[in-house]
């Protein structure tokens, strides 16, 4: 599972979007740590702002970033499942 992140210009905007993740990003680690499941926390891992293209899309940085952690995750969980893991 995933958690999201996102970048806005406009200051009121960026506080409105990381309330509403902040919500959202709780219950997904709420019902990952339930299913015992690990989760990549995207909020750390993409956390320069050329880690975006625009206000929600991830730059080419950005996804190599999740792509590394992802693959790093995956091989972890596939040696040791059964347990939560945060990742970033």
């Amino acid at each position: 599972m995933y958690a999201g992140s996102s970048r806005h210009e406009e200051p009121s905007r960026q506080r409105t979007a990381a309330a509403a993740l902040a919500i959202f990003n709780d219950r997904v680690l709420r019902q990952a740590v339930a299913a015992k499941l690990s989760v990549v926390d995207l909020r750390i891992v993409c956390d320069e702002e050329s880690d975006y293209a625009s206000e929600t899309l991830l730059s080419r940085t950005g996804v190599r970033k999740v792509a590394n952690v992802g693959r790093a995750a995956l091989y972890e969980v596939s040696r040791e499942p059964g347990r939560t893991r945060v990742y970033f």
